[in-house]
């Protein structure tokens, strides 16, 4: 049995203690129903992130192939990649100053504000592939939800200024804003592309991860679907650039210090986006950083075991395939440490297992190693 092959199915808890540990900023937001609802209401019902919510199995299950096929839409080359998140990065800009036109005197502020938001969540995505766990995308998550609560109407009032000030404060723009989402009748998904939505790509992205720490997966099966991209020709990244101005251009801002502004934070959204691809050009690196995410997920003070986030695998594909995993630490550290083996896996339970006859080779804290590698 492959460890692609086996979905992931997150039992309730894993969401109800992430939320517990994020939601401590946001006191609207600290009714899990609410959060989950808002979600749920907001997001494509076909949204792995959403399915989870429902207790639906997850059937992408391996983290860059999620990346390539479900985010960049199976980009040919790097280069095509970086097109597509240079153009996701932009995309709506005119249609949003062509809506705000319609409901309030200052469009162009109205409009740098917005991209605002849009800038600090395309900003952290990097992260999310240089750290990627839970813990890394738990308070973004917080901050999405709380924006889509702003934008789709689930809050009035007192609590609409709440959520509405948490957002402000984190991603650095004015609350007012915010808050007039609703009447402004702007959309979550007009805001927030997808390839930079911790809901839609990077929470699921993680929980992926922290499945491949759990089930260890070897490094040459995370990295293959990258060693099929190949870089492109890098000359058209030239025309990027046009692409840039041409989209500054059809705004027609008259103030040149509102124009100014707008200019500089879309050409930081662009520069900010393309890290994402840099990152991704590093198939070894990205791997590695997968497997150190770690089989316990750790949030704040919270703690998720394997057999919360990932149980049909401690059901299904554990016992199976835990002399073939033998068998690859033995390689890895030598049969001298046969005897932490064994008696490792008498302590899972899985006692019984006759070790496989070969060398390996020795290697600095082999018993660690060992321990992480069974999990």
């Amino acid at each position: 049995m492959k460890w692609w092959e086996v979905p992931v199915r997150p039992k309730p808890s894993v969401l109800e203690k992430l939320h517990t540990a994020v939601s401590e900023p946001c006191e609207v937001l600290e009714d899990f129903e609410l959060f989950r609802r808002t979600m749920i209401s907001t997001l494509d019902p076909d949204e792995p992130l959403v399915r989870a919510l429902r207790g639906e199995e997850i059937h992408h299950v391996h983290p860059v192939r999620f990346l390539l096929e479900e985010v960049l839409d199976n980009p040919a080359t790097l280069v095509d990649a970086v097109e597509r998140v240079t153009r996701w990065s932009l995309s709506g800009v005119l249609e949003l100053r062509m809506a705000l036109e319609e409901v309030t005197e200052t469009p162009d502020v109205a409009l740098g504000y917005l991209l605002e938001i849009r800038r600090a969540f395309i900003s952290v995505v990097p992260k999310y592939l240089e750290e990627p766990c839970l813990e890394t995308v738990a308070g973004p998550l917080l901050v999405e939800v709380a924006l889509m609560a702003c934008t789709e109407g689930f809050l009035e009032d007192e609590d609409l200024g709440k959520a509405a000030e948490l957002v402000a404060k984190v991603v650095g723009t004015d609350q007012c804003i915010v808050e007039a989402l609703p009447s402004l009748e702007i959309q979550y998904g007009d805001i927030v592309p997808k390839f930079a939505s911790p809901a839609r790509v990077w929470t699921i992205f993680t929980l992926l991860c922290h499945t491949c720490a759990n089930r260890l997966p070897p490094l040459e099966e995370l990295t293959e679907p990258l060693e099929n991209v190949e870089l492109g020709p890098v000359e058209e990244l030239e025309l990027l650039n046009g692409y840039l101005e041409e989209t500054i251009a059809t705004l027609e801002i008259e103030d040149e210090r509102v124009e100014k502004w707008i200019s500089d934070i879309l050409v930081d959204t662009v520069e900010r986006a393309a890290e994402l691809i840099q990152l991704l050009s590093q198939p070894t690196e990205l791997a590695e950083n997968i497997l150190n995410s770690g089989a316990t997920v750790r949030v704040g003070w919270i703690e998720i075991e394997p057999k919360e986030y990932d149980p049909l695998w401690e059901e299904k594909g554990a016992q199976e395939s835990l002399y073939s995993r033998i068998k690859r630490i033995q390689n890895l550290i030598g049969v001298e440490h046969a005897d932490e083996v064994i008696e490792r896996a008498s302590a899972l339970g899985l006692g019984g297992v006759e070790l496989p006859a070969g060398g390996g080779v020795e290697v600095e804290s082999s018993v660690e190693t060992l321990r992480r590698m069974i999990g």
